[in-house]
């Protein structure tokens, strides 16, 4: 569906922004910008809905290229991380609550204005599971890139957390093949 978003206060990001009252934009039926301007200039489309945001102010997305969705944000010991992580992978219940995690984190980054999120490291393909969810509309998220696992050297950052141990050129292949095999769009290297 077509939107006309009216009387929005358009900050559009550029480095000598100034705000824009009483701005329409307009949002096509693929969901992209077609037309930011005074009311006079603009001719939605038949079947866009109008929704008067009243002066509130409206701004592109952000993109937040760095997150473990799986964390709380806090700084947390690895061992610590490690033992609960080893607990909830290989168990249906733990997978369930991590994604449930994972939605939640995913939901609050779209809440605070990040409208694509780059999830880079996860420890069981939970954040791909909530980017198919999200992308088959069961619910909102923003949009996600995952990387799923990531790929690490022996006692490597993020071994046992969000990065599967890789002693050979041919086990890293295999965890990145694990990764394609999952639709996940990028690789996640953590080679400190």
């Amino acid at each position: 569906m077509a939107y006309v978003l009216t009387h929005a206060t358009v900050l559009d990001g550029t480095a000598d922004m100034e705000p824009r009252p009483n701005t329409t934009v307009v949002v096509n039926d693929e969901g992209r910008i077609v037309a930011v301007g005074a009311a006079e200039e603009i001719v939605p489309p038949a079947n866009a809905q109008e929704i008067d945001l009243k002066g509130a102010y409206l701004a592109p997305g952000l993109v937040n290229l760095h997150v473990h969705l799986c964390g709380s944000g806090k700084p947390t010991s690895a061992g610590a991380a490690g033992d609960l992580i080893d607990k909830v992978v290989g168990n249906p219940l733990g997978m369930w609550y991590l994604r449930r995690i994972i939605k939640k984190h995913a939901q609050q980054q779209l809440a605070s204005g990040v409208t694509t999120v780059r999830s880079v490291g996860d420890p069981g393909f939970a954040d791909a599971d909530v980017r198919d969810a999200i992308n088959a509309g069961k619910y909102q998220g923003p949009r996600l890139l995952t990387s799923g696992v990531g790929v690490t050297v022996p006692n490597g950052h993020g071994a046992g957390l969000f990065a599967h141990i890789a002693k050979t050129p041919e086990q890293a292949r295999e965890i990145v093949r694990d990764c394609f095999a999952r639709k996940c769009d990028l690789v996640k290297l953590f080679i400190t």
